[in-house]
């Protein structure tokens, strides 16, 4: 084979950067870790945001069916507004739970619900900041992994292989 054509070929097939020299964090967009679940933190970011609206719309239906047992008659709106300033730990205090009861169920179901939606939106929200630094911390614990080992990359058809006949 010519010098100047195993040059070419050489050059092609051998990257241009030793990967091993390369820091963890720059080798996000290199190599990709195969992943059982390959959800996108904006995905985990939607199905967070739709859980904690399902959570508030739980909410507002307790709270509209004990409406009775609030400082003022509640509408379905003012049900939700009470829904939506109580989870989001606002609570500007024009509407409260008078009666033993409504106090009870805020007990037993809005405050916990106020957690676990804090926990959602907290949790998405870091998930989704935090989202480059796990891949980061992934990559290392594969390299830390991968010793003496040989990648090949191309090895295998594309297609069908047909017997001639």
């Amino acid at each position: 084979m010519p010098k100047h054509l195993r040059k070419r070929i050489t050059s092609r097939f051998l990257s241009q950067v030793e990967l091993t020299s390369q820091p963890d964090h720059a080798l996000l967009d290199v190599i990709t870790i195969p992943r059982t679940q390959s959800t996108s933190p904006w995905k985990q970011l939607a199905r967070r945001v739709i859980w904690a609206m399902g959570l508030m719309v739980f909410v507002t239906i307790i709270v509209f069916f004990d409406g009775d047992g609030y400082s003022e008659d509640l509408s379905f709106l003012d049900a939700a507004y009470y829904s939506a300033v109580s989870l989001t730990t606002v609570g500007y205090g024009d509407i409260v739970p008078v009666t033993p009861t409504a106090r009870f169920i805020n007990l037993i179901i809005v405050t916990p619900a106020r957690l676990l939606f804090l926990v959602l939106l907290v949790g998405a929200t870091l998930s989704v900041l935090t989202d480059r630094a796990r891949r980061t911390f992934e990559i290392q614990n594969w390299r830390k992994q991968l010793r003496n080992h040989t990648v090949v990359i191309g090895y295998g058809t594309k297609a069908p292989v047909r017997s001639p006949r």
